[in-house]
């Protein structure tokens, strides 16, 4: 073979190792007898209900055939049917991790991937109600669904309130499987929905273990964003503001006051309803110490805000951010859960955040507001 052929033949092998992810898709063949009604439906594993493709079930078999596009990540799937009275009932499938000689463990998620997933099995259930029970399906999927029944009991990717120690540790651990499977999307994506118990600069030194098509993603944009928005939103004087019942825009930050307590809350938000009887108690005390305080609303709907404004007349500045910016606040003051109660000094600078409001929550604010105003 003269050089031209050998070169010619190097160059057609390269293209396809480098086709496009476009060029992949996903079959999902299943042979599982007793389906009723003849049709399955592919889910979300957290939302069965809603169905995104249907395939029609002939002889106990199904196939879904999937084109992946170029901006496609796996993520946690389910398949639905419906039962002879009706109802909504999803596939459970056989966990090969936790079943063991004596009990089989089910799940009721794989990880939707490139590739062929195979389903087999029998249909059979039993139970009504909560204790309605189907036998599991055998499941033979790619390495993201192997990695999901690995790591199901860890929770990848949360920190939760932990010691430094602890939290070094679990961050080291997660960096270690990281590296070890550098091309899942689905550890991103734990990362990603736990965003808020680390730093910047963690997050940064996880991205960076990742393959760079992951590094690519949707989810790795949306992180990048959001860290971004983290460090800067609140030097954007302009952006802490929002505006009242009258359409006025206020500033959360007053600099006449010495300290500002900023409350995240919405109206269909229980906890948050339930703490306004110990807002009133605070606002009661340091009225007249230079304490500026703001409820500051994440509610979509203005009637809805209003409405509770007017049930529980809170006698303090009232301001709602509006719905397109909720996101950026959210990730300006790290928080994806409300309440939240920040306490800043005149600049705005965080001197203490209160997560939720327990019983002890009141009397703590109280202490340190005190302490400080000596």
């Amino acid at each position: 073979m003269d050089t031209r052929s050998i070169l010619f033949s190097l160059i057609i092998l390269c293209i396809g190792c480098n086709r496009p992810v476009a060029d992949k898709q996903i079959d999902i063949i299943g042979h599982v007898k007793h389906i009723p009604h003849g049709k399955v439906y592919l889910t979300s594993a957290f939302h069965w209900d809603v169905f995104q493709d249907s395939a029609v079930v002939r002889n106990d078999s199904f196939h879904f055939r999937i084109k992946v596009p170029a901006s496609f990540e796996p993520y946690y799937a389910g398949i639905s049917y419906i039962d002879t009275t009706g109802r909504i009932r999803g596939f459970q499938f056989i966990d090969p991790v936790q079943t063991t000689e004596k009990q089989i463990h089910s799940q009721n998620a794989f990880v939707l991937e490139p590739g062929v997933t195979t389903i087999t099995g029998e249909l059979v259930c039993q139970g009504e109600g909560d204790s309605y029970y189907c036998k599991g399906l055998e499941i033979k999927s790619g390495k993201e669904t192997a990695l999901m029944y690995q790591l199901q009991t860890t929770s990848f990717g949360a920190l939760g309130r932990r010691d430094s120690s602890n939290r070094v540790a679990l961050i080291k651990k997660y960096s270690r499987i990281i590296r070890e499977n550098s091309t899942a999307y689905t550890l991103l994506q734990g990362i990603y929905e736990a965003r808020e118990q680390y730093t910047n600069k963690e997050l940064e030194d996880l991205i960076v273990l990742f393959d760079k098509n992951v590094q690519q993603a949707e989810t790795a944009r949306k992180l990048k964003s959001f860290m971004d928005t983290r460090a800067n939103f609140r030097k954007d004087k302009s952006a802490l503001a929002a505006t009242d019942t009258a359409g006025n825009t206020k500033n959360w930050i007053s600099p006449a006051a010495r300290f500002n307590l900023l409350v995240f809350w919405a109206s269909w938000c229980g906890p948050c309803r339930s703490e306004i009887p110990s807002l009133k108690k605070i606002r009661a005390r340091f009225s007249d110490q230079d304490v500026h305080m703001v409820n500051i609303s994440i509610d979509k709907s203005r009637a809805a805000w209003i409405d509770a404004l007017q049930f529980e007349a809170m006698p303090w500045e009232q301001v709602k951010v509006d719905s397109a910016e909720i996101a950026r606040v959210k990730a300006g003051f790290n928080f994806s859960a409300i309440p939240l109660t920040v306490l800043t000094d005149h600049t705005g600078k965080e001197l203490r955040r209160y997560a939720g409001f327990g019983e002890n929550t009141e009397k703590e604010l109280v202490a340190l507001l005190e302490q400080l105003l000596k």
